[in-house]
């Protein structure tokens, strides 16, 4: 009787391991309740399939993540846009949601100021209060 309190109780606090480690969103915790509940012998039962699904929907935001910040840091205004829309479907942490939607933002304003500065330079009569505001605006 008394080993069936321990093992029932040994569950229950593996358990709690478990909806900590999936609730953190951390790979270290998540690593370290698989370990745990392999090492005490459940290995086989529904934690470990929560844990390795939790596992994979981390692996699957790190990537996305990953893909955000490469798109921006190359400038790449499609490739930031796609990374934003897996990124909206994986619920990837919303701060580099916002850094990557301001990275957009700039890259747009980037690329209509350009455009504007290629406009003035071709054309005949160019002033140089036109040339002037739109270097400020390109600041």
């Amino acid at each position: 009787a008394v080993l069936a309190i321990e093992a029932t109780d040994l569950r229950k606090r593996l358990e709690l391991s478990v909806d900590e480690a999936i609730e953190s969103d951390d790979w270290w915790k998540l690593q370290a309740s698989m370990q745990t509940i392999v090492g005490a012998g459940f290995g086989n039962s529904d934690m470990v399939t929560r844990l390795r699904e939790a596992m994979k929907i981390h692996r699957k935001r790190r990537e996305v993540v990953h893909a955000l910040v490469r798109s921006a840091a190359a400038r790449d205004a499609t490739g930031l846009r796609t990374a934003l829309e897996a990124a909206l479907l994986s619920h990837a942490p919303e701060a580099d949601v916002a850094a990557a939607r301001c990275a957009l933002r700039t890259l747009h304003q980037r690329t209509s100021i350009k455009e504007e500065l290629r406009k003035l330079l071709g054309a005949r009569n160019l002033s140089l209060s036109k040339l002037q505001e739109a270097l400020a605006a390109a600041r």
